[in-house]
């Protein structure tokens, strides 16, 4: 259970870096993010909460700088305190390919950006994911992210392959 700010920053942080990495590794852009945070339903005697807030981004983006500091705007503008929050994530909306979205003719996104992800990238590919990151990220996360409900991956995991066994084929 969370508790603190700061372990909730952290973890919106976390969350909103591995789904900017996917965009681009995607080649797209999100223009629209949903930051969530929930309370255990199933602990009696605890307050209750459940709540999710959509921001709009001004331009189509997968900077992990942007999507970062919108996600935390949007956690600030949910969080409650006193609440032990039992589940917190980012959801981003309005996808579009990279290579096609509207420019705008004041502002946009910092070109600086591309240019320091595409080394970030680079580098997490070759010494290990994620050594490289935002600051506000876990740097000695000690928990992990719930995956009992994920999909399997029969097309890319060994593991996942069902093995039947047929005696009397």
């Amino acid at each position: 259970m969370l508790t603190e700010k700061a372990n909730l920053k952290e973890r919106i942080s976390t969350f909103s870096g591995t789904v900017a990495k996917k965009l681009r590794n995607d080649k797209l852009h999100t223009n629209a993010i949903d930051v969530f945070l929930m309370s255990n339903p199933f602990r009696r005697g605890l307050e209750q909460y459940v709540k999710t807030v959509r921001i709009r981004t001004d331009f189509p983006t997968n900077s992990t700088f942007e999507i970062n500091r919108l996600a935390i705007i949007a956690m600030e503008m949910i969080y409650k305190p006193g609440i032990s929050y039992k589940k917190a994530g980012v959801i981003v909306h309005s996808i579009t390919p990279a290579d096609s979205f509207q420019m705008k003719i004041f502002g946009g996104e910092n070109p600086n950006h591309q240019h320091i992800l595409k080394v970030v990238d680079r580098l997490n590919r070759k010494i290990g994911d994620t050594k490289i990151r935002l600051g506000s990220q876990s740097l000695k996360r000690k928990w992990k992210m719930r995956r009992e409900r994920l999909s399997p991956s029969y097309t890319s995991r060994w593991s996942d392959l069902i093995t039947v066994n047929c005696e009397n084929c």
